[in-house]
């Protein structure tokens, strides 16, 4: 069982959090994927659970965990492209006995992912492709029966078949597993809890929830909960408007009023009052404005997409992006 209470998680940096009270137990047959866009913080706040603390941040809260954590990377080292697969194996297996013990379930857990073992255990990593090092990785940490599987973007560079045969091995592991994911696919087949984590009011307020429901029904949550805010926030800007139009309206006049009674004190003091009186509302309507809620905005990848596909001649370019820049709204 893994407890995590009130994990905070604040960059050094620029001070900003981007996990933000943090509370869940993952128990026995729990399939918690962490999902937030790019640069939310999702492989920091799995690398803490994992024991890993990096010097770029601060972290503070409970993290209680089992004694034997398997991790999945999101990339092999660079130093460790240079072994073997065997060696890459004995790493995790600590002794030749222990490799040997589990040898034939190297084979089996290979066999599962189209590979033959005996055929690739001479070979290098760095002559596989991407696709074939998650497979040889996630063997890797499948190999000795751990309490826990953290895994980091597992169905990267995977083909449909493959992927389909991670999703069943998943499914079956009665272990608690956390993952991080952009695949819907396997989000959907999955996952039965969430770690949502959000970067707000421009980027710059950390939203953490934990929500223990599948994919399919947090999208659900997510949206009706979006709907509502949007309500509430378009009628707090609406309210504002009219307000402050309103104001506007009145202080023109009192403005022209004390423009035409420089010869009477008397009503001069009494427009200087309400002058006083109406800057004061202007500035208490300003400051409930601060606290108004945001205008949710949905997180969208970007997606290309293209007319049916011709044949091509070799060598002919379909694409070509040259200086592309992405920037943020303001």
């Amino acid at each position: 069982m893994l407890i995590v209470k009130n994990l905070s998680i604040q960059l050094n940096k620029n001070d900003l959090f981007i996990v933000k009270n943090l509370s869940f137990i993952a128990d026995k047959g729990d399939k918690i994927a962490i999902i937030g866009s790019e640069g939310s913080g999702k492989t920091t706040l799995l690398k803490s659970f994992f024991g890993l603390k990096e010097d770029y941040y601060l972290q503070d809260g409970l993290i209680q965990s089992m004694n034997s954590i398997g991790y999945l990377v999101q990339n092999i080292a660079f130093n460790q492209l240079h072994q073997k697969v065997q060696d890459f194996f004995l790493e995790e297996l600590n002794s030749l006995d222990e490799y040997y013990h589990y040898y034939p379930v190297i084979i089996k857990k290979c066999r599962d992912f189209g590979l033959n073992y005996l055929d690739i255990e001479d070979r290098y990593l760095e002559t596989f492709s991407g696709g074939e090092l998650i497979k040889i990785n996630f063997v890797r940490i499948l190999i000795k029966e751990y309490e826990l599987l953290l895994l980091d973007e597992p169905s990267n560079d995977l083909d449909f078949a493959s992927q389909k045969v991670l999703i069943d091995i998943l499914k079956a592991l009665e272990i608690p597993i956390i993952f991080v994911s952009h695949d819907e696919f396997l989000l959907k087949q999955v996952a039965n809890a969430i770690i949502h984590l959000e970067l707000v009011n421009k980027k710059n307020e950390a939203q953490t929830t934990y929500l223990k429901e599948d994919y399919t029904k947090f999208l659900t949550i997510t949206k009706a909960k979006m709907s509502a805010q949007l309500m509430v926030a378009l009628k707090q800007q609406s309210d504002y408007q009219k307000k402050t139009a309103k104001l506007s309206s009145i202080y023109q006049a009192v403005e022209y009023q004390q423009n035409q009674v420089v010869r009477d004190p008397v009503k001069g003091q009494l427009l200087k009052k309400k002058m006083k009186a109406l800057k004061s509302e202007k500035n208490k309507i300003e400051q409930q404005s601060a606290n108004f809620l945001p205008i949710p905005k949905n997180e969208e990848g970007i997606d290309l997409f293209f007319d049916q596909p011709e044949k091509i001649l070799n060598n002919k370019y379909i694409l070509s992006i040259e200086n592309l820049k992405l920037l943020l709204p303001n």
